[in-house]
């Protein structure tokens, strides 16, 4: 008898995800029925879904903020309209689409929100195999990237979560880089980071929010560069800046992180070691370049920088044709 209570269980277990994976979501223009989950964030779930006519997307679900009232600064990472005007801002090929967003009342009024995005055939940059890409294909996606994140710069943005679950390498499309909320504005920047300046560096709450560690490593940098009586008496030397100024200081950390990603992509390829390190070499050293000067007040605009990345990788992707 238990053994046929066992059974009957695995096979009521069996159905019941089989259904999960086959709800239908109604927009207000659109029937999407969900074939898998693809991926869970700090605010929410990614699921694969399709269209009647077979167009693929993914549909993101959002879990909404709790804590105390000093966490609201937060809220911008769960704004569901806030990610979908940045992704029609951000027309870029190497960077995800949003399609439509909605919102859905269940039977006991309880509203969950919906946001489509484009379908990214691909896995993330952490997950691809070492040596399993090209030189070519290494060096075309840094130049992918970097457009991508100087397409957001142009726009006044930069990208507050850079790491490696954060860019896709797509089956045909190159990089794509992925969640939307993690563009900030100079407005955005100066409020999350003015924010942290109260937050212990360990306290748990802060540590599960996409972002918190470049907005750590940015609040630890700056004010190593202040004076010991200002830390002494915990002043917050962000109170005195502008926002604009706030997005400029940040700007040298965030090219460096761009440098970092770039490397990797070149450090997975079938380049030789010499070549790895070589290349790597001459990328970081323009980020280094620009920490010093921005250190020294005598820096160029960010869009130089930028510039000698890319004639960089571009003198090695020409090399490779001779």
């Amino acid at each position: 008898m238990g053994r046929l209570i066992k059974l009957i269980l695995s096979f009521v277990l069996f159905f019941s995800v089989v259904l999960a994976e086959t709800t239908i979501v109604n927009s207000p223009t659109e029937h999407y029925t969900i074939t898998k989950k693809i991926g869970e964030g700090a605010f929410g779930k990614v699921y694969a879904v399709e269209n009647p006519e077979g167009e693929k997307f993914a549909l993101k679900t959002y879990k909404g903020i709790t804590g105390e009232p000093s966490m609201q600064f937060l809220y911008c990472l769960d704004d569901l309209e806030r990610e979908y005007s940045r992704g029609q801002e951000l027309d870029h090929p190497h960077i995800i689409k949003t399609i439509e967003y909605f919102h859905v009342l269940d039977g006991q009024d309880t509203e969950t929100r919906y946001l489509v995005l484009q379908y990214v055939d691909g896995i993330a940059l952490r997950r691809v195999e070492k040596k399993s890409i090209s030189q070519k294909q290494a060096l075309l996606a840094t130049l992918e990237l970097i457009d991508a994140l100087q397409h957001g710069l142009d726009r006044n943005l930069v990208y507050l979560d850079l790491h490696l679950d954060n860019i896709m390498m797509s089956r045909g499309d190159g990089v794509m880089v992925i969640d939307l909320a993690s563009f900030f504005n100079p407005d955005e920047l100066a409020e999350f980071v003015l924010n942290f300046f109260y937050f212990d560096d360990e306290d748990e709450t802060v540590s599960l929010v996409p972002a918190a560690y470049n907005a750590r490593m940015f609040k630890k940098a700056f004010m190593a560069k202040k004076s010991a009586v200002t830390v002494q008496e915990g002043k917050n030397p962000f109170i005195e800046m502008s926002n604009e100024e706030i997005f400029a200081a940040y700007l040298p950390q965030y090219v460096d992180q761009i440098t970092e990603i770039c490397g990797y992509i070149i450090s997975i390829s079938d380049f030789s070691h010499e070549e790895k390190a070589r290349i790597r070499a001459e990328i970081k050293q323009v980020s280094w370049r620009y920490i010093l000067e921005a250190d020294d007040g005598d820096n160029h605009p960010v869009e130089f920088y930028f510039e000698e990345i890319v004639e960089t990788l571009q003198s090695h992707l020409e090399n490779l044709s001779h």
